[in-house]
């Protein structure tokens, strides 16, 4: 039987950063590694060469599923195995399977035999595939012999952090590959959860997780006042090289000090002198690792101060665009003391209490602000932990309330992610941002991921760039397809295809706006002015979209400083409608196409806008003579009367378009005036528009009625249709009118009759 032995399992949730994993000759087990499994095959059919005992032989024809595991190979690990490959057709698979392991997701380690180098295929060696008709040698190797292989690191990051090594049966060392090629696995953060043969023959495999053994904490000072803190952060070592870096808990021995679950250690302004130690420690299994740190604390005098405790009350959080009211209640020694804002000083820190907000240069208007008390956060800020502090004059005694910011009412729109990156601590990762507070700086490419979206999607972000290549690439989630990129080339803001601004400029700030989907994508791209204001954007409405892609990660390339990035569901809050004509006949139709779009980049088919047909009072048209429907096609009815008519569509934000249309008569012509002469005895000049081409023969006829309605002449005019212009005409008429004609009461009525009336 196999004999399966599971001492615990890892998950990818306990991990925070990571680090450079050391290269070793062999495995050297450490006292918080973890064992996951180890298998033996007792009932084996085959003999193990190396110790004697039995082993398992796989089929020739289809694979063996040896392993599954749920171990997040990223942070570290070793698998190891005994083997003998029993024939040249003999393969070992090492992928990541898909959730329920009917078949390969991502592609691993695939380890043959045969040939490594094109170019001299006589040669054969253990090999592993690094492309579909390329190999990366494992040393010279035998069929039917027994070896033992180790493969060390972690995955998800470049082949230079997996070793292989291979032992011969008496556990010789014969070959090392240091950058063993992990394939598919050798980036995005993915894990192997598996190992399948064919042809092989195994025993003793082995899946470890590697595990750091020492903590060292670091600080940003080794001293601090009472009523002040300090920013703690640590490093994880392996032996004598820095480690995967794994969330810990902090704590702090001493008397009135306290450390946050982030890292900070606080000094309460009663704090003695003394000498407290900070203690980071994380478990791995039924093992705990700690580091400490000894901080000395520096007592403060308060003798002089009006007060030696405030305390800040109010709401706990604040939406973005509104205000709230703070209020403070002081003592000294313990005997409540009178305040008045001359007493107080009012300042905003960073969400761990340390720095102030802003940087100390930072002199325009500030989005986040306190005046006396009165807490301000203007609309659009983004999420985010602050600490609201009142002090004394000197500085010395401080109250502090930490306050969660929410998004503005204003944001309609269903945000997907959001980061104001006020928790960028590390000196390489934090720069001033272009709003006065913490911006991230890309030393290396930082990948950020998200759920694949369908539809449009929304990325904004200010965003500085500092280097050629520095940019932002949106990818699918798993990091495989690469869609849409800006980054900074040769002077240029370009995509991959083309460039965008050819007289970038680098170390200035921008604000990106993109708006991507698999079909189509846009930007714009604003330029930060000295005071902070935005200038005019530069809009570009189809940009490259390269593999067209779902997106679900965004990429900052190493050299990119960014902040406020909000990735958001876009809604329409602009329309505009066109036809191909502004005229319309009677029976006639017309599509009229609505485009919406959002700040100016559109949104191509979008759905739920509303139409409606109102007339020139603006009032909705509801006889049935003109209709249009749910597609925007604009039907007039043979009923429907010579009149201007406004299209009007509107989408579920409110955004509202009209569109003027002509409702022109349904007759070949149409009589507009008459001309009679000076003396009004005569009917000189008719004016007729002929609405569209109509050759055939017409007559006019023209009657004079009383003022009774009571026929007193009639007389009619012959033409052809061609003989007119479409449009405008004046016909010469001699028609003398009956005597006693009055202009002033009887009426003259003109009729066209053609041939098709």
């Amino acid at each position: 039987m196999i004999k399966k032995i599971l001492t615990g399992i890892l998950t990818a949730s306990m991990i925070a950063s990571f680090a450079v994993l050391p290269v070793s000759a062999d495995y050297e087990s450490l006292e918080y590694d973890i064992e996951q499994f180890s298998y033996t095959y007792d009932d084996g059919t085959v003999t193990n060469a190396i110790d004697n005992t039995p082993a398992l032989q796989t089929a020739d024809t289809d694979f063996t599923r040896i392993f599954r595991s749920t171990l997040n190979t990223t942070n570290g690990f070793c698998l190891s195995f005994d083997f003998c490959f029993d024939s040249a057709s003999a393969e070992i698979q090492i992928p990541q399977l898909n959730s329920d392991g009917s078949k390969v997701d991502k592609v691993g380690p695939i380890i043959t035999y045969g040939w490594y180098d094109s170019k001299d295929q006589t040669k054969l060696q253990l090999r592993t595939q690094t492309g579909s008709s390329s190999y990366q040698a494992l040393g010279e190797f035998t069929i039917g012999d027994w070896y033992s292989a180790e493969i060390e690191g972690r995955t998800g990051i470049t082949q230079d952090y997996t070793s292989f090594r291979l032992y011969n049966s008496a556990k010789e060392l014969v070959f090392e590959q240091k950058s063993f090629n992990m394939r598919n696995l050798s980036s995005n953060d993915r894990s192997f959860n598996a190992m399948q043969t064919k042809g092989v023959s195994l025993d003793n495999v082995k899946l470890i997780a590697e595990n750091p053994d020492t903590i060292e904490i670091s600080s940003t000072s080794g001293e601090l006042s009472a009523g002040q803190s300090v920013a703690l952060d640590y490093t994880m070592l392996r032996g004598e090289n820095e480690f995967t870096k794994h969330p810990v808990e902090w704590s702090v021995r001493g008397d009135n000090v306290s450390v946050t679950p982030e890292g900070s250690l606080l000094a309460d302004i009663n704090a003695d002198n003394q000498t407290v130690t900070v203690t980071a420690s994380v478990s791995f299994g039924d093992k705990t690792l700690t580091g400490t740190k000894d901080i000395t604390v520096k007592a403060v005098d308060t003798a002089d101060e009006k007060f030696n405790n405030i305390t800040v009350a109010g709401a706990d959080s604040i939406k973005a665009g509104t205000s709230e009211v703070y209020t403070v209640t002081a003592t000294k020694d313990g005997v409540p003391v009178d305040v008045t804002n001359e007493d107080i000083v009012w300042s905003v820190y960073d969400f761990n209490n340390i720095n102030p907000y802003y940087d100390a240069s930072f002199t325009n208007s500030k989005v986040i602000d306190v005046e006396n008390g009165t807490f301000t956060v203007a609309d659009g800020v983004l999420p985010q932990t602050v600490t609201l502090r009142a002090s004394s004059i000197s500085g010395k005694v401080y109250g502090s309330k930490t306050i969660n910011i929410d998004l503005s009412d204003s944001q309609t729109e269903t945000v997907v992610m959001s980061d104001a990156y006020e928790k960028a601590l590390l000196a390489d990762n934090k720069t001033v941002s272009v709003d006065g507070s913490i911006a991230y700086a890309a030393a290396n490419a930082l990948e950020t991921k998200f759920g694949n979206q369908n539809g449009y999607t929304l990325t904004e972000m200010d965003i500085k760039f500092t280097a050629e290549g520095s940019g932002i690439v949106l990818k699918r989630n798993d990091g495989a397809k690469t869609n849409t990129q800006i980054t900074y080339k040769n002077g240029n803001l370009a995509t991959n295809a083309s460039a965008l601004i050819t007289d970038a400029e680098l170390n200035a700030w921008y604000r990106l706006e993109i708006l991507y989907s698999t079909t189509d994508a846009s930007c714009n791209i604003y330029k930060y002015n000295a005071d902070g204001t935005l200038g005019e954007p530069q809009k570009f409405l189809s940009i490259d979209r390269r593999n067209a892609e779902q997106y679900g990660m965004i990429r900052l390339e190493a050299g990119t400083c960014v902040d406020n990035l909000k990735i958001s569901k876009p809604l329409p809050y602009e329309l505009e409608l066109s036809a191909p004509k502004e005229n319309l006949f009677p029976d006639e139709t017309l599509e009229i196409s609505a485009t919406a779009s959002r700040n100016g980049l559109p949104l191509k088919d979008t759905e739920g806008i509303s139409w409606s047909v109102l007339d020139e009072g603006n009032l909705p048209i509801i006889d049935g003579t003109i209709t249009i429907n749910e597609s925007g096609v604009l039907k007039v009815t043979p009923l429907a009367l010579a009149q201007k008519i406004k299209v009007q569509a509107k989408t579920a934000t409110g955004a509202v378009a009209t569109f003027d249309v002509n409702i022109q008569s349904g007759d070949i012509f149409t009589i507009t005036n008459i001309g009679i002469n000076e003396d009004k005895t005569k009917v000189v000049k008719l004016y007729v528009d002929k609405n569209f081409n109509y050759s055939d023969s017409v007559v006019f006829f023209i009657a004079v009625y009383d003022d009774n309605d009571v026929l007193q002449g009639l007389t009619h005019l012959n033409r052809f249709g061609d003989t007119l212009n479409v449009g405008e005409n004046e016909i010469p008429l001699d028609y003398t009118l009956p005597t006693g004609f009055d202009p002033e009461t009887d009426k003259i009525t003109v009729m066209a009759w053609t041939a098709l009336s």
